[in-house]
């Protein structure tokens, strides 16, 4: 993915050739690792790289970091981050990238975190024939169908993205994708499977955590679903409020909000 999306740039007097690359291993490193101190080094690092890089592949990373902060509670969410998120977006766009991975980012910032889906349905129909080979892009496809409730396309999508994206060392990312269309499928016996080989990869993964809970719950599965819940409570101890709960499922559709929601009582929450 790195190797990707950091494509080095032209060489300038006195930097490294390879320097760009080793920021955005880093910075791609300190995001998918799900912590809030590395999350706020990689948004530190994208700050200094903007101002000094004139690629829109950073501002759409730091468009996409967002992400973190609204579905991994990751990092802090208030208007300032709001605007600046907006703005990213908008820098994205007039400089109308040619960049699979660039437009995924954009294309799940403006869906997941600006619920503008018209605009991303648009990105991601892009970004899928720019390079239809690659895990990431189907994946954020998958989630953007998840949130526009079409489950069956959502499905198929995650399908390609976890068979791509087998040996990525994100692939956890993508099996959490599919434990969330699983549970919400109602086929809650794989979305406990391949949720828990999430989080084996990556244990501070909360969506895994949520979704896995919630299909336990509808299982009926009351060993597992304490120690998951246990778990979960230590990361995110204001989950066991039900508003909160309401919060970290941003679906849109009623019916599928009130399933995951009746896992998770069902599990003891």
């Amino acid at each position: 993915l790195a190797k990707i999306i950091l494509q080095p740039g032209p060489r300038r007097a006195g930097v490294p050739h390879d320097q760009g690359t080793l920021i955005g291993y880093r910075i791609l490193a300190s995001m998918f690792d799900l912590d809030a101190g590395r999350i706020q080094q990689s948004q530190s690092m994208l700050e200094r790289v903007q101002d000094r890089e004139a690629s829109s592949l950073f501002h759409s990373l730091g468009a996409y970091a967002s992400s973190f902060s609204l579905g991994e509670n990751i990092g802090g969410w208030d208007q300032g981050r709001l605007e600046q998120t907006e703005k990213f977006a908008r820098d994205v766009m007039q400089a109308n990238p040619f960049n699979s991975i660039s437009l995924a980012c954009i294309g799940h910032t403006m869906g997941f975190v600006l619920n503008r889906h018209d605009i991303a349905a648009e990105i991601f129909a892009r970004a899928v024939k720019l390079n239809p080979m690659q895990a990431f892009v189907w994946d954020h496809l998958a989630l953007h169908r998840l949130y526009n409730g079409d489950l069956n396309g959502a499905r198929a999508a995650s399908d390609r993205a976890v068979m791509l994206g087998r040996y990525s060392p994100i692939s956890y990312t993508y099996e959490t994708t599919a434990c969330m269309i699983s549970a919400l499928q109602g086929d809650h016996h794989r979305a406990v499977e391949i949720g828990s080989r999430s989080l084996m990869k990556q244990p501070r993964f909360h969506a895994a955590m949520r979704y896995t809970l919630s299909a336990l719950g509808h299982l009926g599965d009351g060993e597992r679903a304490v120690a998951l819940r246990g778990q979960l409570l230590g990361i995110d101890p204001s989950f066991a409020n039900r508003d909160t709960q309401e919060m970290r499922f941003r679906l849109p559709l009623k019916e599928a909000r009130g399933h995951v929601l009746n896992g998770i009582a069902k599990a003891g929450l």
